[in-house]
């Protein structure tokens, strides 16, 4: 759910916004991105059994979604979108948190990938953390090239720096913003230099 504001939020009041409903969600993006790059996706995932997961997962049409269906509804974010850009996020799990180890690796048994990405949101929530776990080491343990995205600063923090570092050992490849970065290492790996404006350059004389 995006609210984009129109100005400052007044506490205990009303700030006009306009709102819209859309699926997403940092694993399903990812996987609706690389299927319209072209490469052959399986999504791995856990939904409510209702109308919001049923909708959610038939949006993903080039995708293949294998689904855990479970009584919890399917997780939303309201997503608060400041004028400038700048985003809060309140996440509802819901049936995130229900997803399994042994959904997760049969799934990937079954698809045989030769890649498996990790959102950061299934190992920082508690519920989804077994889960994540095991497709790091379901990876890990074939020689089978691995990624994982460490999502957003508050719950890394929440969490613990040591204990993500920990499981980021089994990875090749991490995708992180500078806060999130900032949050899991003792020194920012990333230099911030001015921007300088790049002008054209003349174009050179025909001979």
């Amino acid at each position: 759910m995006l609210a984009l504001a129109s100005g400052p939020l007044w506490t205990d009041s009303d700030t006009p916004a306009r709102i819209r409903l859309t699926g997403g969600g940092a694993g399903a993006n990812t996987a609706a991105w690389l299927a319209e790059l072209g490469a052959a996706v399986t999504f791995v995932c856990a939904v409510g059994d209702d109308d919001t997961g049923r909708a959610r997962t038939s949006e993903l049409r080039s995708v293949d979604v294998a689904a855990l269906t479970t009584a919890e509804p399917t997780g939303t974010v309201v997503v608060l979108v400041r004028p400038d850009g700048g985003r809060s996020m309140l996440p509802d799990r819901g049936a995130n948190d229900r997803l399994t180890a042994e959904h997760v690796t049969s799934a990937l048994a079954a698809c045989t990938p030769a890649h498996v990405h990790v959102s950061g949101y299934t190992l920082l929530g508690a519920g989804s953390r077994a889960a994540g776990l095991a497709a790091l080491a379901w990876a890990y343990e074939r020689g089978i090239e691995c990624s994982a995205s460490l999502a957003s600063a508050a719950p890394l923090v929440a969490t613990g720096a040591a204990a993500v570092r920990e499981w980021l050992t089994r990875t090749d490849v991490v995708l992180a913003n500078h806060d999130e970065a900032l949050v899991v290492t003792p020194v920012s790996p990333i230099r911030r230099e001015p921007r300088r404006r790049r002008w054209p350059r003349a174009a050179s004389p025909r001979s």
